[in-house]
């Protein structure tokens, strides 16, 4: 087995590849240290210890990519595009023209697909609206008046916290391109993985 890895890691081309992933499970982690604009970071720190002995919201937490302790940018993973996926998939049953794209093949698949990514912000943009106030009242204070982000002020706090989630999304789709175009392939299964 050992000489099987050496065997590959000589290989330039493979060796390349596998470099070039790991440095996107690199950004990766960046991004999942990297707040939401807004969020009360002293007060989301506090409640980190509750985070991880809540069992339910560390599911939760791992489930959406790490991102819920630190309420990073990625807070949502990759969870907008996989329902897009599937909504596109069951729409593909129903809608008549997205059967047939179906059956084109590899350019009906890229529509498809681009279908999926258009479908993916509206859907990141308002699950991310529900994911702040989700989030808020499971680990804001209430009765002390603080909050891990003011939804008071939807136009100076959330709507630009939608946006930052939402664009975390659409930056993990773009790397897990990267990793299926430059790296070792299917760069969507290796960022949930991440």
């Amino acid at each position: 087995m050992i000489a099987n890895a050496k065997k590959i890691w000589n290989t330039p081309h493979i060796r390349t590849k596998i470099i070039f992933t790991l440095l996107m499970v690199a950004v990766y982690s960046l991004l999942a240290n990297i707040p939401v604009p807004g969020v009360n970071v002293a007060l989301l720190s506090a409640y980190t210890e509750q985070l991880r002995a809540n069992t339910q919201l560390a599911f939760f937490g791992s489930v959406m990519g790490g991102g819920l302790e630190h309420f990073s940018i990625i807070l949502m993973g990759l969870a907008p595009y996989i329902n897009a996926t599937i909504i596109i998939q069951l729409l593909a049953v129903i809608v008549p023209s997205l059967e047939s794209l179906k059956k084109e093949g590899e350019q009906g698949q890229k529509k498809l697909n681009n279908y999926t990514r258009w479908l993916t912000v509206p859907l990141a943009f308002a699950q991310s609206y529900g994911m702040i106030y989700l989030l808020n009242t499971l680990i804001g204070t209430g009765s002390s008046g603080l909050s891990i982000i003011d939804t008071k002020d939807f136009l100076g706090t959330v709507l630009p916290a939608m946006t930052f989630i939402t664009a975390g999304t659409m930056i993990l789709l773009w790397l897990g391109d990267l990793i299926t175009e430059m790296g070792i392939g299917n760069g969507s299964s290796i960022v949930i993985f991440a």
